[in-house]
């Protein structure tokens, strides 16, 4: 580290915290000890620097704008993708993809001859339609170290399918009465899968959600969601077992996300705490709050829903 950083640096910490890191140092202030006791106060102080380093990062880490879709100027609405945080292999060749589209010469990216195979099918779900954009698509998915799942798998009845078709008890709240909301699974080869459904939480409200959990080292074509980001009221929690999750409150929608050490989970809520059709709303409750939310979050099963492969 430079001297002029070294300096920078110390300036910017209280001098308090370096008073009460030398009190613990020899009182002898000749020759090498002087030095040493310099080196020692540097080096405390790049620890001190390191940590809010760290715990800037952390909080800035932890946010919807780290998952917010970029598109040209006047394109639309805000929009978060359930790719995960901007550092992510998959968020950056989605959105190099998504700018390709975008921006690909007209007629480049017109549908060749009709296919049926799987590969070509594949390709269909991420509108490459042509051996040009085929060929695109391949090298950011070779940039990114990340490969087409093999297979898909499509389970019927939610929750309750998902759990039954691998031998597992449902990892978080139910709901009977599904309403008008979708109710469906995927899951595709590495453990990536969808799922949409619906809970019940306290007092028998309930809510619609879409829940999006993607393994490392695959390309599933991740899903955007409009979202007022600036409008959510956004926090950290750390459930009683020790998962770490970050919360979105929307006036109308509501995000959880949680990273894994091999997988990023997503789940897009369909209420908020002012939706607007508060009588006819077929979501489901239209006045979540913090506490509904954070009670929620407590009956995930995160461990055993992070551990199907």
């Amino acid at each position: 580290m430079k001297r002029e950083i070294i300096s920078m640096a110390l300036s910017a910490i209280n001098q308090e915290y370096i008073e009460q890191s030398a009190i613990f140092m020899p009182e002898k202030v000749k020759g090498k000890k002087i030095r040493r006791r310099r080196g020692l106060v540097i080096g405390i102080a790049a620890a001190l620097i390191l940590a809010m380093s760290a715990t800037a990062a952390a909080s800035e880490y932890f946010s919807l704008r780290d998952m917010e879709v970029e598109h040209p100027e006047g394109w639309g609405p805000t929009a978060v993708t359930t790719a995960g945080y901007n550092n992510s292999p998959l968020f950056q060749a989605a959105a190099e993809w998504d700018r390709y589209l975008e921006f690909c010469p007209w007629g480049e990216n017109e549908q060749d001859a009709e296919e049926q195979s799987e590969e070509y099918k594949n390709y269909r779900g991420v509108m490459a339609y042509s051996q040009k954009a085929r060929d695109r698509f391949d090298e950011i998915l070779k940039k990114y170290n990340l490969r087409f799942p093999e297979y898909k798998i499509v389970i019927d009845n939610g929750l309750t399918g998902l759990c039954s078709h691998f031998g597992i008890s449902e990892f978080m709240p139910n709901c009977e009465e599904k309403g008008y909301a979708p109710v469906s699974a995927e899951y595709y080869e590495g453990g990536t899968f969808r799922l949409c459904d619906v809970s019940q939480i306290a007092e028998g409200e309930f809510f619609c959600y879409e829940l999006s959990r993607y393994v490392d080292g695959y390309y599933v074509r991740p899903i955007e969601y409009v979202f007022d980001i600036e409008s959510a009221t956004e926090w950290d929690y750390v459930c009683e077992e020790g998962t770490s999750v970050h919360i979105a409150l929307g006036p109308e929608r509501s995000m959880i996300t949680a990273g894994f050490e091999n997988s990023f989970l997503c789940i897009f809520i369909r209420s908020g705490s002012a939706n607007t059709e508060k009588t006819e709303s077929e979501y489901g409750t239209p006045d979540l709050t913090k506490e509904k939310l954070e009670a929620f979050v407590e009956e995930i099963d995160f461990a055993l829903l992070d551990s199907i492969k």
